[in-house]
């Protein structure tokens, strides 16, 4: 599935917690991916001219502008598996100080994955670690930005990911089959409401 809104509900936990370490800049990767890295351009982070990860329209057209990972990430790091925590603890067993653990309701295991400074583009490089880019969601006080690693037809995603439309990796939602849902999040309740992108495909049972 893409961009849930589980994602954007822990999101907005973290920073409800007090820790706002992604807004201020701070590196949102704890360091770099596990596995293998390619190093790519590093220009500044927050979008703009400045950054050649800076998309609105079309996020695949700088897919690999930071780098590339390869392999699986390791547990607890950004991109690997960890246990949630829950609201109380969005951060869950992620090492990380600017990650949180995003898993489904009652799911014991999720996804690492890092907070970045929101951009003024949808896309940008942010504070990412290397493979990843930083996709703001939201708009004005309630953006939040993430990072998601990146793929193409070379550069598949770690076993439980898949590459969507937009050239990142995100989690497959399993439940009775696999499930392939549209790529908008929106939580009017949580004032928060974002197109990540199109539909990513069907439902297949």
């Amino acid at each position: 599935m893409a961009r849930i809104s589980a994602v954007v509900l822990l999101a907005l936990a973290l920073v409800a917690c007090g820790d706002d370490d992604g807004a201020d800049g701070v590196d949102a990767g704890g360091g770099t991916d596990a596995g293998a890295i390619d190093a790519g351009p590093r220009p500044d982070s927050g979008g703009g001219s400045g950054d050649s990860c800076a998309e609105d329209e079309d996020p695949v057209a700088t897919v690999g502008c930071n780098g590339w990972a390869s392999g699986t990430p390791a547990a607890n790091e950004p991109g690997g598996t960890c246990t949630p925590g829950g609201e109380s603890d969005p951060g869950g067993s992620c090492t990380s100080a600017t990650g949180f653990c995003a898993a489904e309701d009652g799911a014991t295991e999720g996804t690492c994955l890092a907070v970045c400074t929101p951009a003024a583009t949808y896309v940008s490089r942010g504070e990412c670690p290397s493979g990843h880019r930083c996709f703001t969601l939201g708009e004005g006080e309630d953006a939040i930005g993430i990072c998601f690693r990146d793929c193409d037809a070379t550069h598949a995603c770690p076993t439980g990911q898949e590459c969507d439309d937009e050239g990142s990796c995100v989690d497959i939602e399993t439940d009775g089959g696999v499930e392939m849902t549209d790529a908008g999040v929106e939580m009017s309740d949580a004032g928060v409401e974002a197109d990540a992108g199109t539909d990513a495909g069907t439902t297949t049972e």
